[in-house]
């Protein structure tokens, strides 16, 4: 079948009316879940985070606490 989408003249994919370039094409993402609203919020750093977490940017008195990254 061929692709539904005007102008695309590509190949269907078994069982769908676009092809795969068409329906990731109409994709979209949003920034969500912070309290900062938006892109600001999204970069948020790991010592901001730390330091409003822990009251502390250092690793080593974390350490000292106990706290210590997951292995990876």
């Amino acid at each position: 079948m061929i692709c539904q989408t005007p102008d695309c003249g590509n190949v269907a994919e078994t069982g769908k009316e676009e092809c795969f370039r068409c329906r990731v094409s109409s994709v979209g993402f949003g920034f969500r879940g912070s309290a900062i609203v938006g892109r600001r919020g999204f970069h948020k750093t790991a010592n901001e985070w730390r330091q409003e977490n822990f009251g502390t940017t250092s690793e080593k008195e974390l350490a000292a606490r106990g706290i210590e990254r997951a292995p990876s």
